[in-house]
């Protein structure tokens, strides 16, 4: 439902970027309607839930907003940012505020996601991008995600999950090399 909702707005092929649970969403995209998509970037993602950490860390957060609401907003924090980004901005500024609305839904998708008979179908240049540091989807899934997707390019940057907002500027910089046709480095 989701890819067919972003396919609905494009007018043409497109640069297509999709993050963490978007990257399924933007596999599916490219899978299904190639000729909608001219470049492929995928950031964080996943395959399907390969191994035994990645749905406990999942089903862990999502237990927790039913029983624990303090331990829910610490839980998405701790596992979406690098150590070092968690040292850096303090506790107090990342329990500040609400955790994001539809966070449970987002979660129950990503527990069912399965985008591995996709993957072989994707033609577009596509560029890969793993976090080093990420807790949520080890950055293993990322490389797994390269590995199924034939031409792909690879890079890995030394964050956690949200690594756009960790490492924006070198996020910016790997998008806008690999759309231009630029060297990714």
């Amino acid at each position: 439902m989701l890819a067919g909702q972003v396919a609905a707005t494009f007018e043409g092929p497109s640069d297509l970027v999709g993050f963490s649970l978007g990257s399924a969403v933007a596999v599916t995209i490219a899978a299904q309607r190639p000729e909608l998509v001219r470049r492929l970037v995928l950031i964080a993602g996943w395959t399907h839930l390969a191994d035994s950490r990645l749905e406990l860390g999942l089903r862990t957060w999502a237990r927790l907003a039913d029983t624990d609401p303090e331990s829910y907003a610490a839980y998405g924090p701790l596992m979406a940012f690098s150590p070092g980004f968690v040292s850096e901005v303090g506790v107090k500024t990342l329990m500040a505020g609400d955790p994001p609305r539809g966070a449970l839904r987002q979660i129950d998708l990503a527990l069912r996601v399965d985008v591995r008979d996709a993957l072989p179908k994707i033609t577009a240049p596509t560029l890969v991008v793993g976090a080093a540091k990420d807790y949520l989807i080890p950055v293993e899934h990322s490389r797994a995600l390269h590995a199924a997707i034939p031409g792909s390019a690879y890079a890995e940057l030394d964050s956690g999950h949200v690594v756009l907002h960790e490492r924006p500027e070198e996020v910016t910089r790997l998008i806008r090399n690999f759309v231009t046709n630029e060297t990714n480095g």
